[in-house]
């Protein structure tokens, strides 16, 4: 009985040892078990780089439509938002006194024409005079001469023809007058017309209504802004960005716009214009992208954000840029190699906004390249044992 009882009390103490040992071995094998990582493999795919900038639809030329004179706005015929086309009447101005002014001109002018019909037949009936006026003093002088006629009798006649004479150039004057006259009353006439036309106040280009300044009834003085006037194909996107990213950047390169009041919509545009002058206190620089094709809804001052295309790279060797590990001025990646965690230097190119890096050197293919947060890759050293995680 004793021998059992000792029996069963070794075999419980080799239970526990066998039980501890087990332990210290699963506990052994946890820890020095290679470490899972997951792992990416180069591909070759087609990259393009972007900039990108946030900034406001603005118009490069806005046209202010102002009165010529001073008068009552009688009506307007726009609106804002409304596109307009070149010589398109916009407002009037009260033009009831320029309308008396224009019948008084017509009639003075209808007055000077009668003052030269007046004039022309009186000019034809001075020169009919004088005709013969010559005549008789022609006839006398000779009758003088052949002693038919005293020598006073004949020089009356040719008083008479020189009279004559003089009326003809009188009326002649007074024709010219008359002439003169009705050009001053064309002229002022014209004046007249002139700034009626102003009181019609018409669209100078095609475009769209950004603002209406003024309503009806209002007196306004010249150069006063009515309307404010924009060309659509003259907006664009007046963009900020970093000025550390105009190095790639060039004039007419590919650009897609996104504008605040189109959720979800893309425009294709270009760069069109860079600044050569940086805020010095922001240290960043200005670029204007505009439309491809000319929006008429466009909003002056909406919100808008630009993403220009500098490069691009076809079937070039890639990575995910969540990959790249730094050190220093040198970029690398962890690669998976028989088992082991290896440091590789790797020369990178452009970034494509869909997360991904261009490799220009250090990787092949086939490498396989560790992907983990920074927290988890500032612990791995170099020759580390790992396994890859299917």
């Amino acid at each position: 009985m004793k021998q059992l009882l000792e029996f069963i009390k070794n075999r419980k103490q080799l239970v526990k040892i066998f039980a501890i040992v087990v332990f210290v071995v699963i506990v052994a094998l946890l820890l020095f078990r290679p470490k899972a990582v997951q792992v990416v493999y180069p591909t070759q795919q087609n990259l393009k780089a972007e900039v990108y900038g946030n900034g406001t639809v603005e118009a490069k030329v806005v046209v202010p439509v102002a009165a010529k004179v001073t008068g009552l706005l009688l009506s307007l015929h726009a609106d804002q938002g409304d596109l307009v086309k070149k010589g398109q009447v916009l407002a009037r101005l009260d033009s009831r006194e320029v309308t008396e002014q224009e019948q008084q001109g017509l009639a003075q002018r209808e007055r000077s024409t009668a003052n030269i019909a007046l004039e022309q037949a009186q000019l034809r009936k001075a020169e009919v005079s004088r005709d013969q006026a010559v005549i008789n003093a022609r006839r006398y002088r000779t009758l003088h001469e052949k002693d038919l006629v005293a020598a006073m009798e004949a020089e009356q006649y040719q008083t008479a023809a020189k009279t004559a004479e003089a009326e003809v150039t009188r009326a002649r004057a007074a024709l010219a007058v008359a002439r003169r006259d009705q050009q001053v009353q064309t002229a002022s006439l014209g004046t007249t017309r002139s700034r009626l036309n102003d009181l019609i106040i018409v669209a100078p280009q095609d475009g769209i209504v950004i603002s209406r300044n003024q309503e009806a009834g209002a007196v306004v003085a010249p150069g006063m802004p009515i309307f404010r006037l924009a060309d659509p194909a003259t907006i664009w996107v007046h963009a900020t960005l970093d000025e550390s990213l105009l190095r790639d950047l060039l004039v007419g390169q590919h650009a897609v716009i996104s504008v605040r009041s189109a959720p979800g919509a893309t425009f294709t545009g270009h760069l069109a214009r860079i600044s050569r002058e940086s805020d010095r206190v922001t240290e960043e620089a200005s670029v204007d992208v505009t439309f491809d094709t000319p929006r008429s809804v466009a909003r002056i001052g909406e919100q808008a954000e630009v993403r220009i295309q500098t490069l691009q790279r076809t079937a070039t060797l890639v990575i995910p840029a969540a990959s790249l590990v730094f050190n220093k001025s040198k970029s690398g990646v962890w690669i998976a190699q028989n088992g082991r965690l290896q440091l590789r230097v790797v020369q990178t190119g452009i970034k494509d906004p869909r997360g991904l890096v261009e490799i220009v050197s250090g990787l092949q293919q086939g490498d396989a390249v560790v992907v983990a947060s920074p927290q988890k890759t500032a612990l791995f050293k170099d020759g580390q044992r790992v396994r890859i995680q299917r």
